[in-house]
């Protein structure tokens, strides 16, 4: 009774490790195989100072950091404030206010894109409102698919 128990035990630990091995370790070192071994066996870095060499990778690398820094800085003067007043002071809306925080925990990531893009895309809500108000013949809001539209949206995600 006791080995059927651990046999019951183990089962689920092996299947987890299978799947790991399968879809995780099998890939990696697929990968990395491709990175660093040359067709004929040798041991090389060369493929990865060709990417690092790139003026394309080199580019997209400034902006990843660059656009990281700014997020961390756009979060940190929201959320620090915010963060201050809702655990020192006590203010009508502040239930509320905690409550509509969760939302990007809860939300599928795809949906609140979505909505940023019902919003605030070229036909999105306000756009067509501002262009019927104004008469205008072009949206006057494009900053969705920009660095400001990531820049928003990591806001909304990280001020929580």
């Amino acid at each position: 009774m006791n080995q059927r128990r651990r046999a019951g035990d183990i089962l689920p630990v092996l299947m987890a490790l299978a799947f790991l091995a399968l879809f995780f370790y099998y890939p990696m070192v697929t990968i990395l195989k491709h990175a660093f071994i040359t067709d004929t066996g040798q041991i090389t870095a060369r493929h990865i100072i060709d990417a690092v060499a790139s003026k394309y990778n080199q580019q997209i690398l400034i902006f990843t950091i660059k656009q990281a820094l700014l997020s961390t800085v756009i979060t940190l003067c929201l959320g620090l404030p915010g963060a201050y007043l809702l655990t020192k002071y006590q203010f009508p809306g502040k239930s509320v206010i905690k409550a509509l925080s969760t939302v990007p925990f809860v939300m599928p990531s795809i949906i609140v894109i979505l909505g940023f893009i019902i919003f605030f895309g070229n036909n999105g809500i306000i756009n067509v409102a501002l262009m019927r108000l104004f008469n205008l013949t072009e949206p006057p809001i494009r900053f969705l698919y920009s660095m400001t539209g990531i820049m928003l949206a990591h806001a909304f995600f990280n001020f929580p």
